[in-house]
């Protein structure tokens, strides 16, 4: 039988505790069903394989975010002079655009749609050529902005449960947040307590699966 881990209960309110006590009994983040669709399986290219690329999204990718304006991260393509990011809704409407960069990341001046879920697409400029990602087999960068309400609530969770990093990473998952969970369960995963420890871990792992 797993022992139950109690946190404070000046801090973690009674149905956290029962959030944390069921994902830690079945070993496994809670990660809602439409925050799972985001995440898109590697596909298979018919036909010969294109020549590879490193440009890569890595960020936001597969989960939802709190801010409007995420910041917007990818791995760099060797020979690229510049980059520009597009984010379109659901009907592929453009709703952000980057101008030409030379960094690795973006943040749009403008405020994202909220509640809806969201892609983007990322550009490199070479000297002779455009190139696009992601493109078959990566899978789409698709991400949601969660609503204000869930936006405000999820920020005064994250102050009240700062000193409880894996109940905190539970509460992330269960908000769809899976970006923000595997940072605070990194977190517990170094805790010494080798069963938070533990327990942080498996956590972690469940999110790959």
């Amino acid at each position: 039988m797993i022992a139950r881990i109690h946190f404070s209960r000046f801090v973690t309110r009674r149905e956290e505790q029962v959030l944390v006590d069921r994902v830690l009994a079945a070993g496994a983040l809670e990660v809602p069903a439409d925050i799972r669709a985001l995440m898109s399986p590697v596909g298979t290219m018919l036909g010969p394989a294109l020549s590879s690329s490193r440009l890569t999204p890595q960020s936001p990718i597969g989960t939802a975010v709190r801010s409007a304006s995420p910041e917007f991260s990818w791995r760099p393509m060797d020979g690229a002079t510049s980059y520009s990011v597009a984010v379109f809704d659901e009907r592929f409407n453009e709703v952000a655009q980057s101008p030409r960069i030379t960094t690795t990341s973006w943040t749009p001046s403008v405020a994202l749609p909220r509640g809806v879920p969201l892609a983007w697409q990322l550009t490199a400029h070479a000297s002779d050529r455009d190139v696009i990602a992601p493109t078959p087999p990566q899978p789409e960068a698709r991400f949601l902005v969660v609503t204000d309400a869930a936006a405000a609530a999820l920020a005064a969770q994250e102050t009240r449960l700062a000193a409880e990093p894996l109940a905190l990473g539970v509460v992330f998952a269960n908000a769809g947040l899976v970006v923000d969970a595997e940072r605070v369960l990194s977190r517990a995963a170094a805790d010494s307590s080798p069963d938070i420890a533990g327990r942080a871990k498996a956590l972690l792992a469940s999110v790959k699966k």
